[in-house]
């Protein structure tokens, strides 16, 4: 198609697939005799994947349960339940849930599912406030022993994917997570995590650990004390590990300490949430710090010697072009690596807009920008920052 578009201002090249292909998929269900399907609904602009797996299994499955569940899932119970018509929605975490939903098949007795916390049906919609696991040590390690051995690599190194804690205790107000985890930051014991990387280390050979938290070390004190204990692990066991956190750490409660000891832990790169150089959208948007802390710690963390990687959203509400300009001049002064995002407009009860919420689509304009002007400064920063 590239002769076709050469005149307009989308990249369009190296595009992939990832994942099966849909003929595989229909396969698999077809094969499977499962009483009980478990659908993730993870993501609202790709909504559409996880119904069309939920049709699929309607279709070849008349009799089967199906339970959905994700961050799409939990925002839109009602939509799951009535217009896709699967049995159960599990909001939120779902582990306790999940597990009474099994009692239930195994026993028949429906007190499972009315007593299961955060556990959604047709007669059961008392939707509201969650209930998200308090003591985060109770719950079992990941059964890995499940995971293909390709799944236990980063960058052609052994390794595994793991949480410290749950939660998150800001309001930004473009994020879902609160939504889904509660606005409480709950951490698990120092001694529960080393265990389970210690398990991992012994087990499969793991060296690399990546911490998929909403806001690792928002806890000042716990960091400290956990970036401590993993230097001293390494040393007792004399190996070096590489760690990091792919879903990004927020600057606010980060300081000179805390990065010279995650350095000295094996956290090579820094991955730092900015959204807007903007003091006013800041504030609109809630976010827990501001530009000038932002910077201290980029510096900081320049000076230590980390690899760092920041990320902006173009498409904010009521975003214009002098915004956009004042953060691009803010991350080129800082010599930083920026990826740009775009702004999704998830908490609308729109199917229709969840369909043109995809990046790609660039479809959430604001009275300032049109939707050309979010692909062309989306093409310059994928110029200036990423190549």
């Amino acid at each position: 198609m590239t002769p076709y578009i050469e005149n307009h201002t989308f990249p369009f090249k190296n595009y992939y697939h990832w994942g099966a292909s849909w003929q595989e998929i229909e396969k698999q269900i077809r094969e499977n005799k499962g009483e009980l399907f478990a659908i993730s609904s993870l993501f609202t602009p790709y909504y559409q994947e996880s119904e069309t797996v939920i049709r699929l299994i309607q279709k070849y499955h008349p009799e089967a349960l199906i339970a959905a569940g994700g961050s799409h899932a939990t925002l839109f119970p009602d939509y799951y339940l009535d217009t896709l018509k699967v049995n159960f929605v599990i909001a939120g975490e779902g582990e306790k849930a999940f597990s009474c939903l099994l009692d239930f098949i195994q026993t028949g007795k429906k007190e499972f599912l009315f007593y299961a916390p955060n556990l959604f049906f047709k007669e059961k919609r008392g939707y509201g406030e969650l209930f998200p696991e308090e003591n985060l040590d109770l719950l079992p390690f990941p059964q890995r022993d499940l995971l293909k051995e390709r799944d236990l690599f980063f960058y052609r190194k052994k390794g595994v994917s793991l949480i410290a804690g749950r939660g998150c205790p800001n309001q930004c107000s473009f994020c879902s997570s609160r939504k889904v985890f509660g606005n409480q930051y709950r951490v698990r014991s120092i001694d529960n995590i080393m265990k389970e990387i210690d398990e991992c280390v012994v087990k499969y050979q793991a060296h690399f650990f990546n911490f998929e938290d909403d806001n690792l070390f928002h806890n000042h004190s716990f960091a400290i004390d956990f970036l401590k204990i993993l230097i001293k692990y390494q040393k007792e066991k004399n190996m070096t590990f590489d760690f990091t956190a792919m879903n990004g750490i927020s600057a606010e409660t980060l300081d000179e300490e805390i990065l010279t000891l995650m350095k000295k832990a094996g956290f090579q790169e820094l991955n730092l949430a900015l959204v807007t150089a903007s003091l006013k959208t800041q504030n609109q948007l809630k976010r827990p710090f501001d530009s000038s802390h932002f910077q201290i710690i980029v510096q900081q963390a320049q000076k230590i010697g980390f690899n760092l990687r920041t990320y902006f959203i173009l498409g904010l509400p009521n975003q214009t072009k002098e915004e956009i300009q004042l953060t691009d001049s803010f991350l080129k002064k800082l010599n930083l690596k920026a990826i740009p995002s775009v702004y999704y407009d998830i908490f609308e009860n729109n199917p229709e807009k969840w369909k043109i919420q995809r990046s790609s689509g660039f479809a959430n304009e604001t009275k300032y920008l049109s939707r050309k002007d979010l692909i062309v400064f989306f093409n310059l920063f994928v110029k200036e920052f990423v190549h």
